[in-house]
């Protein structure tokens, strides 16, 4: 069997890919092995390309009709005229005169460098040359020298070109610019569209690695810099982009993104952040002319917004990177194995087919173009694995929050509630610090919820926060549930904060139920793959946007309903007891009558002032009734054990979430957020280790009503 026909069982989408980077005999070749592939390898498109990298590679001239304009039939004939010349070189006669053999040479640059390319077939091998200009010619700013230059293709006879000029004064500091021009490659006229100055480098050679794309142009400024100037000629301004501290970096273009790879002088480690032209709009700054004053400002990497960060696994060194796209339909591209073709190695957002060394992304990019990525090294060639890792916002998911969280059992981000263990022990201990403790967490469950209603209706909260956030009003709910249960043992107990607990329980179950909702719509403004987010259940992962988002629908509405009939008989029985409410008399206690002395009429003598008080034997009788303490508070332990078990299976979830979910590595970052989560986490440890200092795990003294009334907070030493 040709090993051609195991492409029998590709994708029309894949075979085109496949032929675009093939000559034009493969192609044909390919066609001969099947029907299924002898469509394919006659289809229009396909032709179009090859005669137009022939163009490119100037072996077809571009004076001709435009190649959009042909048919099939009318490009197999062009490349056969370019091989075998025109019919009129052909002798009508065998006896004929044989015709003038005509040829024509195509002279190559002496320097070149043969590299094997990771998509095209092994049989296909890529020369690409380097022309070094190295040539002094008369622009505005001088006699100058051009070291690199850049050109884009605009159509077939013209061209954007980027040439990066040095001048070189005899008695002055060296001054670089950059010009883009636009050139007319049928007549040779060159029109300017932008001069502007570059930085200094103090290097010999001051410019390396341009390149240009659509509107942008970027050049490396000096050897050991890692600064880069990027250009937009359309709107005549710049920004410099720095490597951040002890890092290199390299930029490529793509159709209205830029690529950034920053990589760690020892070596560790690489990282691809993809940014979008549209979200640089607040860097760029007016280009700089000839004569101005020069002041350049630096951007670093960490700077400026990313759509997505990649985290790089391959860590040879002595590699760049370069992009290249083939025009495909936008959609979802992704490498299946068949059995036909063998097995496939995918890895991250990126597979490789064995067979035919075809990569694809399979995350697409606006515009309909599926880019691919590959590594150059000096000796081999390899395919970079990409592992897709998820936007971090280390005010959520942090180590500082994690660990407040972890210490508190808080909500995490910057809406923080207090420790629910914590809470519910502290209700047990102290009315007064447990009264504050709830309305503190009322509140701050109440914030969060209304930040998370506020920011899914704007479209900016990705599924894996939803996830968060519903770990944390779960917990949040039950801990104002088991909080309540003890307070409300208290006599003296706020109505208030009762009612406003129903409320905000309301408030933000609704909230669950609205993101999971919109679960499959929420990463549509996020790059990323969808789909992938999971939603970690009793410590099982799920699909957050299919069997996760089923759990999650159906345990919020029963856990809603449970708390309704809680709800409702609480309500009941407190406007049951409202109404039958009848005012009652407050009795006096008095004291022990003493004899009196003297006749009927005369006022009661008062007692000696130093005589010693009578006992008081109803006081003394009540507490002698009174049980004893215990040694362990049963209420504290069986408080305890309800609200240690969700803690320790939701901090559970949450770690793994952390850890299933692949979050990029910026979520390690410690910043504002999460240092004040851990600030949070002084005051409630603080009240709640000296309640225990004072009370421990024994049960509290039992305190006699006075008056007719009791308090748990009244204790007698």
């Amino acid at each position: 069997m040709s090993p051609l026909s195991l492409f029998s069982d590709l994708a029309p989408e894949v075979i085109f890919c496949i032929f675009a980077c093939c000559d034009i005999s493969s192609v044909v070749a390919a066609g001969k092995t099947c029907c299924y592939l002898h469509n394919l390898a006659f289809d229009r498109s396909v032709w179009q390309n090859l005669l137009g990298d022939l163009q490119r590679r100037s072996i077809l001239d571009r004076t001709g009709a435009p190649l959009d304009t042909l048919s099939t039939d009318q490009m197999i004939e062009l490349v056969q005229r370019v091989i075998t010349g025109p019919t009129t070189w052909s002798p009508q006669e065998p006896d004929c005169d044989s015709f003038t053999e005509v040829s024509k040479t195509i002279t190559l640059h002496p320097q070149s460098e043969v590299v094997t390319p990771a998509v095209p077939p092994p049989s296909c091998r890529v020369t690409r040359n380097f022309c070094q200009a190295g040539v002094m010619f008369s622009s505005p700013a001088g006699d100058a020298t051009v070291p690199e230059f850049a050109a884009e293709e605009t159509d077939v006879e013209s061209a954007i070109v980027m040439i990066c000029v040095y001048t070189q004064p005899s008695n002055a500091v060296r001054l670089n610019y950059v010009e883009i021009v636009s050139l007319n490659l049928r007549t040779g006229t060159a029109t300017p569209l932008l001069a502007a100055r570059a930085p200094g480098s103090g290097f010999r050679k001051p410019f390396y690695n341009p390149l240009i794309l659509g509107p942008l142009a970027a050049v490396k400024i000096g050897a050991g810099l890692d600064m880069h100037m990027i250009i937009n000629w359309r709107t005549q301004s710049y920004l410099i982009l720095q490597a951040p501290p002890h890092e290199t970096l390299q930029i490529a273009l793509i159709s209205q993104y830029i690529l950034l790879m920053t990589r760690p002088q020892s070596l560790t480690g690489k990282h691809l952040h993809l940014v979008a032209n549209e979200t640089l709009h607040a860097h760029w700054a007016p280009t700089i002319g000839f004569n101005a004053p020069v002041e350049f400002s630096p951007l670093v990497v960490e700077d400026i917004p990313k759509c997505s960060t990649f985290l790089h696994t391959d860590d040879q060194p002595g590699h760049r990177i370069t992009l290249g796209e083939f025009n495909l339909l936008s959609a979802l591209y992704s490498s299946q194995p068949r059995a036909a073709m063998g097995a496939a190695d995918s890895v991250g957002g990126f597979g490789t087919l064995a067979s035919s060394r075809a990569v694809l992304w399979s995350h697409p990019l606006p515009p309909a173009t599926l880019p691919w990525l590959c590594s150059f090294h000096d000796r081999q060639t390899s395919i970079p694995h990409m592992s897709f890792c998820l936007p971090p916002n280390p005010d959520i998911s942090g180590l500082g929050v994690r660990i407040s969280f972890y210490v508190q059992t808080i909500a995490l981000g910057k809406e923080d509630p207090p420790l629910v263990l914590i809470l519910v022990l502290l209700t047990a201990r102290s009315l007064d610090e447990a009264l504050n403790s709830v309305w503190t967490l009322l509140g701050t469950s109440l914030g969060l919820t209304i930040s998370a209603l506020v920011t899914a209706a704007g479209n900016q909260l990705t599924l894996y926060q939803a996830v968060v956030v519903t770990d944390l009003i779960w917990l949040a709910n039950w801990a104002i549930f088991m909080a309540l249960a003890t307070y409300n043992r208290h006599p003296h107990g706020s109505h208030a904060v009762q009612y406003s607990a129903i409320g905000q329980t309301y408030i933000s179950m609704a909230c669950i139920l609205y993101l999971w909702a919109r679960a499959p719509t929420l990463d549509a403004g996020f790059s990323g793959t969808p789909g992938e987010t999971v939603f970690v259940v009793l410590f099982i992962s799920t699909n957050a946007t299919g069997a996760g988002r089923t759990i999650a629908l159906v345990v919020t509405t029963l856990l809603l309903i449970g708390y309704t009939f809680v709800a409702a008989l609480f309500l009941s029985r407190r406007l049951s007891s409202t109404l039958n409410l009848k005012p009652k008399h407050k009795h006096k206690h008095t004291s022990i009558p003493l004899q009196r002395r003297g006749s009927t009429g005369s006022l009661p003598q008062p007692a000696p002032s130093n005589a010693l008080p009578g006992p008081r034997p109803s006081t003394g009788a009540m507490r002698t009734r009174l049980p004893p303490s215990l040694a362990l508070d049963p209420h504290l332990i069986i408080l305890g054990l309800f609200s240690l078990v969700p803690y320790v299976i939701t901090v559970g979830s949450t770690e793994l979430q952390i850890r299933r979910n692949q979050l990029c590595p910026d979520n390690a970052f410690w910043g504002f957020g999460q240092i004040l989560a851990m600030t949070v986490t002084i005051v409630p440890v603080s009240v709640t280790v000296q309640a225990f200092r004072k009370y421990g795990w024994k049960q509290r003294p039992r305190v006699p009503p006075e008056n007719g009334r009791g308090s748990v907070d009244d204790v007698h030493v």
